[in-house]
């Protein structure tokens, strides 16, 4: 095989190890949102889910920005 038909399937494999990354980070956080609402009582689901929100909204960000630097 040459060179651009290995680099085309090393990239596909790479975002697909990306993508199944971040599910489980993402399961792995709902998990721990969870936790904090099951564990103390100040914490009801409207704050997991905004804290939720929040965290996801850094995480895209901060994706969107990692993405342009490798260009």
């Amino acid at each position: 095989m040459d060179e651009s038909a290995l680099q085309h399937r090393l990239d596909a494999v790479e975002r697909r190890q990306s993508l199944t990354l971040a599910l489980l980070v993402g399961l792995y956080v709902l998990a721990g949102l969870g936790a904090v609402v099951w564990t103390v009582p100040a914490v009801t689901a409207w704050h997991a889910s905004a804290l939720g929100v929040v965290a996801g909204l850094v995480a895209l960000v901060l994706g969107i920005a990692r993405r342009r630097r490798a260009r």
